[in-house]
């Protein structure tokens, strides 16, 4: 399944700042600075090449131009993960089950991935028979993938250790807070690289930056053909 991009509802209350959820106890707990970031700015960290830098650049693109993306196994298009996650939750009959879903995101440093806060925070999904289901819950578990592109598995599995969403995500299902992190426990991000932040900042700054946008779409547009299955990168 592709991650659902909506839902409604959350269980979890309080400060309107990031949670962390550790995978190993189930425990969350709030973490960072309460507020919004509209009005701030700022740059976190640099770029890294990888171990080996190796660097294929490839030709400038729009951001609503969907194509296979090449040179995989170079940055900056290594940095970019598949990722699955599964989450259990129940319908309006209280029967409980589980559904694996996947998505998209991209290392920050060697053991964290960003994504959507979609991706690691689950609140309602409807599935093909129209049954609603509610889960307001972070993943039982999470793989990331990098890089993994045609049925090669560039860079190996790495697998979730916390999860970081927002309460506007988690609580309101608010697209302007549906951001997300993950901790992995493999340094994956040594060996592909990974990309610095920025957020904020003025249109004059936005459009003289350069972006990287690869993810791994999974919508039904193509009536089952080979274009966005999920597995592969555009």
């Amino acid at each position: 399944h592709a991650m659902p991009r909506s839902g409604s509802g959350g269980t979890h209350r309080g400060p309107n700042i990031m949670m962390r959820h550790d995978a190993a106890t189930g425990i969350t707990t709030p973490v960072g600075r309460s507020g919004p970031l509209r009005g701030r700015s700022g740059v976190a960290g640099t770029s890294f090449t990888g171990v080996d830098g190796s660097i294929n650049w490839e030709e400038d693109r729009g951001f609503g131009t969907m194509g296979f993306a090449t040179g995989v196994s170079l940055y900056p298009t290594r940095v970019n993960c598949r990722i699955l996650a599964q989450f259990t939750g129940t319908n309006p009959a209280g029967t409980s089950g589980s559904f694996t879903f996947q998505g998209s995101g991209t290392f920050i440093d060697a053991e964290t991935v960003l994504t959507a806060g979609h991706v690691i925070y689950m609140n309602t999904w409807t599935d093909n028979a129209g049954t609603l289901w509610t889960f307001n819950a972070f993943p039982d578990w999470c793989v990331v993938r990098a890089a993994t592109h045609l049925g090669t598995d560039n860079w190996g599995r790495a697998d979730g250790t916390a999860y970081w969403a927002g309460t506007g995500w988690m609580n309101n299902a608010n697209l302007d807070a549906d951001v997300g992190l993950i901790a992995v426990d493999r340094a994956a991000g040594m060996l592909t690289g990974w990309h610095a932040l920025a957020f904020g900042g003025n249109c004059e700054w936005v459009e003289d930056q350069t972006f990287f946008n690869f993810s791994y779409p999974g919508e039904n547009c193509d009536d089952g053909g080979p274009l966005h299955n999920g597995l592969d990168m555009y």
